[in-house]
């Protein structure tokens, strides 16, 4: 957010231009100050409801922007789902429907929905028994929320214990960072760091901050990262490897299991009590949290930890079944338990078009300052979109057609050859003779397919099996199904233990 006075108000990208010239009229995190009377800024103290209109002002613009283009005319939203912390009071909440109000929008047309509950509504099977408990850790940018909620059947949940922490974050991880490099300038490059901290230009800063970023999501997968230092005609590259990261933010990590430890002791449950815990937000793939928070709960990592929430959101609206992510992954390698196949999806059709009428002219969900704009639900034609777009895509007949092919395989591969197990694996996955290995008289029995989503062409379901081996007792496991479509059809990709 950029304020140049109480009347001008500037949020979305225009922010960066603004803060090279004037950075003390920034202030980056708006959400945190929701709960004050006013925020100063720039010299002027602004109501934090100014803020909150201004950040719906720029996304609504950007949201009828995108609409018109599609359409060739202007049409505005129809809903305004905004999401929110658990722990908001309601005169927090009350912000969020006075800016909407402060846009025209009529209160009958906003919702408002916790973001624990819109990423339940995103990654539980609405089927989930009455009583099961489950976790969400959100490391978003300037917070770490906790919470645990307990299904309480027909798809609904109640928060059992909440907990916060804003002092963890991903801007408390770039911190760490931005003080390891700092500590390397004084030892290298000690004219670099000086300007750095008393003439470097706002936007020598920014492509700092910028770079420590980028190396801190490299590092989600790789062993290394490069962060290039540049101003007053210096450039530095600074490696940073995994082990030196880790070490950099051990502290954070161990506090924020502290945190999850004492959310459990207020739900009264321990880490195996509960189904799983889901991790979201931006700063949630970090490798080192995901294996020391795995030591005390069961984690389930989602596909797409950014707009979870605003899926949720649009889940627990009633829409987001025309666009909806991805069903969680478990944080696991991935295993074979048997050579997998697919058979034939059902044919696409336009559903998702009349779904999308039937939901709403057009919804835009906002996730804490941030926005996501479902462009499935404003599409009215969604079936014309190109092969490669999600919008194609018949949510309805694809989720029949990965349950039909999860009871095929069920059904199928047990005791076969070669030549069944590569009709249902996807390309990248044919199977070798040395792979397969047949038992005779196994058996595989689907007790529950407990959930299926599809986005595009990937898929996913959560499946309940029991196995039996000769001479053996049944054994019950809950297994990750990934999927891909393929010229031929859906395939399998792999199947993970959970």
């Amino acid at each position: 957010m950029f304020v140049e006075s109480p009347n001008t108000i500037t949020a979305g990208r225009a922010v960066i231009d603004a803060a090279d010239r004037n950075p003390g009229g920034v202030t980056p995190t708006p959400k945190r100050s929701v709960g004050l009377h006013a925020v100063p800024i720039n010299g002027y103290d602004i109501a934090p409801v100014r803020l909150v209109t201004a950040v719906l002002g720029e996304t609504v613009n950007r949201a009828i922007a995108a609409r018109t283009a599609q359409l060739g005319r202007a049409e505005s939203p129809a809903q305004l789902i905004l999401t929110h912390p658990e722990d908001w009071t309601p005169d927090e909440i009350r912000v969020l429907h006075d800016a909407a109000a402060a846009l025209g929008f009529d209160p009958a047309s906003v919702r408002v929905i916790s973001e624990p509950h819109a990423t339940a509504h995103q990654c539980v099977s609405a089927n989930i028994a009455a009583g099961t408990k489950f976790g969400v850790v959100d490391v978003g940018a300037g917070t770490l929320d906790v919470t645990v909620l307990e299904a309480t059947g027909r798809g609904e949940f109640t928060v059992v214990a909440a907990h916060r922490d804003h002092a963890l974050g991903g801007a408390a991880v770039d911190a760490a960072v931005r003080g390891w490099v700092d500590s390397r300038l004084a030892a290298e490059n000690p004219q670099l760091l000086t300007y750095l901290r008393e003439n470097s230009p706002a936007g020598d800063l920014r492509r700092l901050d910028d770079s420590i970023r980028r190396a801190k999501e490299l590092l989600s997968t790789a062993p290394s990262a490069t962060i290039t230092v540049t101003g007053a005609g210096h450039v530095q590259n600074i490696e940073l490897s995994r082990g030196i990261f880790d070490s950099l933010i051990g502290e954070m990590v161990t506090r924020s299991l502290g945190l999850v430890e004492r959310a459990l002791a207020d739900a009264g449950v321990r880490g195996s009590d509960l189904y799983t815990v889901y991790l979201t937000g931006g700063a949630s793939r970090i490798p080192l949290l995901h294996q020391r928070l795995s030591s005390i709960v069961s984690v389930t990592a989602v596909d797409d930890p950014k707009t979870v929430v605003a899926r949720g959101a649009l889940n627990a609206a009633g829409i987001g079944a025309v666009n909806a992510a991805p069903a969680p992954v478990p944080h696991t390698a991935p295993v074979w338990s048997t050579p997998a196949a697919v058979p034939q999806p059902a044919g696409r059709t336009g559903r998702a078009k009349v779904w999308a009428a039937a939901a709403a002219a057009a919804a835009v969900v906002v996730v804490g300052g941030a926005v996501v704009l479902s462009q499935t639900v404003f599409s009215d034609d969604a079936a014309s979109a190109g092969p490669s777009q999600t919008a194609v895509a018949d949510p309805v007949a694809d989720e029949q057609a990965i349950r039909e092919l999860t009871t095929a395989y069920a059904r199928d591969v047990p005791g076969a050859g070669i030549e069944v197990v590569n009709s249902f694996r996807c390309a990248q996955k044919q199977a070798t003779a040395e792979d397969v290995v047949s038992v005779a008289g196994e058996e595989l029995a689907i007790d529950e397919i407990i959930s299926v989503s599809t986005n595009g062409d990937a898929g996913s379901a959560r499946v309940r099996l029991t196995q039996t081996l000769p001479d053996s007792e049944p054994t019950t496991s809950t297994q990750i199904f990934t999927y891909t479509r393929e010229d031929s059809g859906w395939k399998i990709c792999g199947i993970r233990t959970q």
